[in-house]
């Protein structure tokens, strides 16, 4: 069961410290294995073309370019021989990287080895291809084989995780024993190989269950995450007798998999006095997993131990039932400050009588309330929730903390509190600034106020509170905060307009030179800035956008491709699948693909095809086959959840004002460029379900300088 996510953060400030809060716990987007899995029967491979005069030539070419000197052509040798999409190219290849003569240069070379691995990969079910690939698997060695010592650089980890992807796609019982034994031998490639027959579960289901392989727990785990029901009559006796280990993985896999045999088991694990607090969170895992009446109750045990609490939290998110609250709300009182923010909101899910009274205890006074208490009691439905927030919405000394809270209320369960546009509106008027921020933002997501007359006002403050609100109400809304985006506004007008450049609206009145100067400039929004050239793409433009694309910054690179996928210029295309080809982080990958899906040119298709069946990152291979069904991912995901996040200083007299640019990236990849209020708070609604991750602007870089 995945751990709830509250966020990931970079470029911490220097003197602050950040936190943030989710409408919801963010998840991964992987996809969960399904009880019932049907595995295909057919072979997933193409018999090779036969040779031809064509092929035997361009083979010789290729050839040549392999023991070239520079790196460059010999891996446009190997290129070559991949588009031959031929069996004997491929083992010439193999010969080439296995030669003692020229294996240094080749597979001793990193890149060329990953290149390698991706043009034999087709012929993964072959005799020579298949050991190839095992040895790309493999650690380092210097065994006189002919072979190059193997080093596992992020490069080197990316072949073999690739390699072991193409063995499993081969979906050939010789390749899935070959990736059992990997897994069996405790070796590096053990979870490579784990993980690609995960990807690619085999149709001949035969290996994985023999005696040796369900006597390893690491197997017995993986027939559960797998989902195949023909796991279940081997998997009933492991869990009876035998080691710890492969009985628990074997509970464990059944209750994937929706058997209940394992109940028994569980409870019994669960309050045995010798039982290790790793056992009763497995015992645990298994009463929620199959919604057994008693799971609540071992949610409560392991809360009550130090050593199984963070077990218990995940459940608690997974499996909310009003029974688990009074041991939330007890475990409150001595929760420590990570951990404080998770579970109030598990209770806050958890719901019930209980929770409504704990959270309004725990909400704090009007001389000191709690935000965090506050924000779990904007997700607890009923009345005695929605008073709660009223009552701070209403005081003078906690409107702005209600009313943001209120908001959060309002999309998160589509819920408005009473008095709410009264409390907003004498925000807006307030001289605060934080104060006309919040009040603009929550008076636009109701309608009552336009984002276009609140842009007009001219209040950096307002018009921070009106463009966060523009995340929700529209292309007219976003265009209206566009505008502002160009070369004669004040920074900090211009950074807190930035959130609304999305992929949907252009900053149309912005030139391109100037967009040019920010995008590789240290502005906090360059990566925003960045996204918005790429839509701008031309000849001219192109030799910046490429060193963009090439940039160390993994984020830039991602919203550089993302914003190609507007651009009027059609050979963008093969400049980001060029980009691609060696690009290590998987979210640029799959904001690479998401990119490439707004297309139908025929040069995409080849690595989208690739990445479908190779790429080890899950959501990447998913991004892929979408893209190759025609599904439009280019665009921006909606949602219904908000990010809070608050910006704390490390001491009271750090800074007096706490504003600071702030990059969102949500599950869909696309960067929301937001300016915190004055308080050091900031809202940002509308994002989807996922893991986020935050980037914070160094201490020095003010969302009201100008760029430099």
């Amino acid at each position: 069961m995945s751990t709830p996510s509250l966020a990931r953060f970079f470029s911490l400030a220097c003197g602050l410290t950040a936190s943030l809060l989710l409408s919801s716990p963010a998840r991964a987007q992987s996809r969960p294995p399904r009880a019932g899995y049907a595995a295909p029967t057919a072979t997933r491979q193409q018999p090779p073309a036969p040779s031809s005069l064509t092929t035997r030539a361009g083979l010789a070419a290729a050839e040549r370019l392999l023991s070239a000197p520079s790196r460059e052509d010999r891996v446009r040798g190997v290129q070559r021989i991949a588009a031959l999409g031929d069996f004997a190219a491929a083992q010439t290849l193999v010969r080439a990287c296995t030669d003692p003569s020229t294996s240094s240069l080749l597979f001793g070379d990193e890149r060329i080895r990953l290149a390698a691995v991706r043009a034999v990969a087709p012929f993964a079910a072959r005799d020579p291809v298949r050991d190839f690939l095992l040895r790309a698997m493999d650690g380092p060695r210097n065994d006189g084989s002919g072979l190059a010592t193997v080093s596992f650089s992020d490069t080197a980890v990316r072949a073999r995780d690739e390699a072991a992807m193409a063995l499993a796609a081969a979906d050939e019982v010789r390749a899935t024993e070959a990736l059992l034994a990997a897994i069996l031998s405790g070796s590096s490639a053990a979870d490579a190989a784990g993980h690609a027959l995960l990807a690619h579960p085999p149709s001949n289901f035969a290996p994985l269950l023999s005696k040796a392989a369900l006597a390893s727990p690491r197997v017995v785990d993986l027939l559960g995450k797998i989902g195949d029901l023909r796991a279940i009559p081997k998997l009933r006796p492991l869990v009876d007798k035998g080691d710890l280990p492969v009985r628990t993985a074997a509970a464990l896999a059944l209750a994937r998999l929706g058997d209940e045999y394992p109940v028994a088991a569980g409870r019994k694990w669960l309050d045995e006095p010798g039982s290790t607090p790793a056992l009763r969170a497995s015992a645990a895992e298994v009463l929620v997993r199959v919604r057994a009446v008693d799971a609540p109750r071992a949610m409560a045990i392991l809360l009550a131990d130090p050593s199984t609490r963070v077990a218990a939290l995940r459940f608690a998110f997974d499996a909310p039932t009003p029974q688990l609250s009074p041991s939330l709300a007890g475990y409150l009182t001595i929760a420590p400050p990570p951990q404080r923010a998770s579970t109030l909101l598990a209770l806050a899910r958890s719901g019930g009588p209980v929770a409504a009274r704990t959270l309004d205890k725990m909400s704090g006074t009007a001389a000191s309330p709690d935000p965090d208490a506050l924000f779990a009691i904007a997700h607890l439905a009923g009345d005695d929730a929605r008073r709660t927030l009223q009552r701070f919405a209403t005081q003078p000394a906690t409107r702005r903390l209600g009313a943001r809270a209120a908001l959060v209320r309002l999309t998160a369960l589509a819920d408005r509190i009473d008095g709410l546009v009264p409390v907003l509106e004498s925000l807006l008027v307030s001289p605060d600034p934080s104060d006309q921020a919040v009040g603009a933002q929550g008076l636009a997501m109701l309608g009552d106020r336009s984002v276009q007359d609140l842009v007009a006002s001219k209040s950096p403050a307002k018009l921070r509170g009106a463009c966060r609100a523009a995340l929700l109400l529209g292309p007219d809304a976003a265009r209206a905060c566009a505008s502002l985006v160009r070369d004669n506004v004040p920074p900090a007008m211009r950074n807190a307009a930035a959130i609304v450049l999305m992929g949907e609206v252009e900053p149309s009145q912005l030139s391109t030179a100037t967009l040019v100067s920010w995008a590789e400039s240290a502005d906090p929004l360059a990566v925003v800035y960045a996204r918005a050239l790429g839509a701008r793409d031309d000849d001219a433009l192109r030799p910046r956008l490429r060193l963009l694309l090439a940039s160390g910054n993994a984020l830039l690179r991602s919203q550089v491709a993302l914003g190609l996928a507007r651009s009027p210029n059609p050979s963008w295309v093969s400049m980001v699948v060029q980009a691609a080809e060696f690009e290590l982080d998987p979210a640029v990958r799959r904001a690479m693909v998401r990119a490439l899906s707004a297309t139908a040119a025929p040069q995409r298709l080849g690595f989208l095809r690739e990445t479908m069946r190779l790429d080890p990152d899950d959501t990447t291979r998913e991004l892929a086959r979408l893209a190759l069904a025609g599904v439009r991912l280019d665009r921006p995901l909606r949602g219904t959840r908000t990010a809070w996040i608050s910006l704390v200083p490390n001491t009271p007299a750090a800074r007096t004002s706490l504003s600071r640019a702030v990059v969102v990236v949500p599950a869909s990849d696309f960067a929301f460029g937001a300016v915190s209020d004055e308080d050091g708070m900031v809202l940002v609604p509308g994002l989807p379900v996922g893991d986020m991750r935050i980037h914070l602007a160094p201490s020095g870089a003010s969302p009201h300088a100008a760029a430099p």
